[in-house]
């Protein structure tokens, strides 16, 4: 690592784009794949980052006198002449901090001296994710070839490979090498869909790609609905965008249905139910307008692809489903999560048991990172926890913290709708929309929507008819 971590040390005039470089190291490479001086470095980078401050001696020198017996306490971090000594016991201990300050100040020296053209640093750094890849695959294979030995469980020891795998190429994944790019340098946002409710579309001007759209509801309200029939149909009919939409609760067969419906009705100007179609229970006398609306959204070429899977996603591995299915399937433009409270973690051995709150926000936090390196636009949908729920009940306003998954909903991502009703607005066939956190926009003020969720079909009710 000397050789990357050479091209972090200040040198005069780029001293914030070295910082910069370091800064990105330590967000996208986790500590967890450092050892001895290396790791204690990376902690020490951290701690330039926090602060916003060159990395250089007089700082070093201040953190190791500073910080650097907390981490190791915390890291178990040891340098060469350390292995044997005792952290537990204080003289043992004492003379590891030194023997470490020791080590860690001839390194830096070293740093110093070595030559480093900043330029040089995106070829080494790719240099090095490739061989760390390939020397963390072959541990990976090792471990899963002593796994299988020791429980002569086959399961286990391929679930522990590809847990182990995917783990190793989210790391050291290529396209993060894309952050590195011209300073200043940004993906140009593009339109992709909008949702044909006035009040939305002219507060949010639709929904762009890097951007992670929230729709939130109490349960039964119609959000896979709304999610399928607005921002999803839109997409590929109107603007002919391709659609990923990940059911997590649904078949194919019900969401594919649910697209026809609202398809017929607008072909057609008939209303039949989604469940009637999916079980062929309609009408006979309105077979031909069925099997053309049919062809023509699926099959006719005319518009965007909409696709939808049944899947069972996993916070530790989602993502690169994702991407394996925009390479499979794709590319998208937008891509559906339909809910993300249904996302599992993987609560083997291998793996930290994870609350519901940290699922969800680690989920929203991926599925945002991903859609701004991606270049995609997302939904993510998701319920209201039971606060929620009563709020939305009792016709009262929906708050940040109403969302399941708490704040961290809104924290990552870039607007987001909230869908509630009462009993009565249910027997109306009606529903309340507000936007619980507003951001870059001027936000929308809360307005009633007249539903037919067997069709999918939304419509804004005119202020003066509310």
């Amino acid at each position: 690592m000397d050789k990357i971590f050479s091209h972090f040390i200040a040198r005069g005039d780029d001293d914030m784009q070295r910082l910069a470089y370091a800064s990105w190291l330590v967000d996208v490479i986790p500590e967890s794949e450092f050892v001895a001086e290396d790791l204690l470095f990376w902690h020490y980078i951290h701690y330039s980052e926090k602060l916003n401050v060159p990395i250089v001696r007089k700082y070093f020198e201040l953190w190791l006198h500073t910080e650097l017996r907390k981490i190791m306490r915390t890291t178990n971090a040891r340098v060469i002449g350390c292995e044997s000594l005792r952290f537990d016991d204080p003289l043992s201990f004492e003379t590891a901090a030194k023997t470490t300050t020791r080590v860690m100040l001839d390194n830096f020296t070293q740093l110093e001296t070595m030559a480093s053209d900043l330029d040089d640093f995106k070829i080494e750094i790719a240099t090095f994710f490739s061989s760390k890849r390939a020397q963390r695959l072959t541990e990976a294979l090792s471990g899963t070839y002593e796994t299988l030995n020791n429980t002569d469980d086959s399961i286990t020891a391929s679930d522990f490979a590809l847990d182990t795998i995917n783990n190793i190429n989210e790391i050291y994944d290529v396209e993060k090498l894309e952050d590195l790019g011209v300073a200043g340098e940004s993906r140009k946002m593009e339109f992709v869909t909008d949702s044909g409710l006035e009040a939305i579309d002219k507060d949010s001007d639709g929904i762009f790609t890097t951007q992670l759209f929230g729709i939130e509801a109490q349960p039964g309200t119609g959000k896979t609905r709304f999610t399928l029939g607005t921002y999803c149909y839109r997409a590929a009919v109107l603007y002919k965008k391709d659609v990923l939409f990940l059911a997590l609760e649904q078949t194919v067969e019900e969401v594919n249905s649910m697209w026809l419906a609202l398809h017929i009705f607008n072909m057609f100007g008939i209303q039949i139910n989604d469940k009637l179609l999916r079980n062929e229970r309609y009408p006979e006398e309105y077979k031909a307008q069925v099997e053309a609306a049919r062809y023509d959204l699926f099959e006719s070429g005319k518009y965007g692809k909409l696709v939808a899977l049944e899947e069972t996603l996993y916070v530790q591995t989602f993502i690169n489903r994702i991407r394996n299915l925009d390479r499979l399937k794709g590319p998208f433009h937008l891509i559906c999560i339909d809910y993300m409270g249904l996302i599992k973690v993987k609560e083997e051995r291998y793996t930290k048991e994870m609350s519901l709150g940290d699922r969800i926000s680690k989920s929203y936090e991926a599925f945002k990172a991903y859609c701004r390196k991606a270049n995609k636009a997302g939904i993510a949908v998701g319920q209201f926890n039971k606060a929620g729920i009563e709020a939305g009940e009792a016709d009262k306003q929906i708050l940040p913290d109403m969302a399941q998954g708490g704040i961290a909903v809104y924290r990552h991502t870039d607007y987001n709708i909230a869908i509630s009703r009462t009993k009565t607005m249910e027997l109306q066939q009606k529903c309340r929309f507000s936007q619980p956190k507003v951001r870059a926009s001027a936000g929308f003020n809360t307005f009633i929507a007249d539903t037919r969720l067997g069709i999918c079909y939304f419509k804004q009710v005119a202020a003066q008819a509310v």
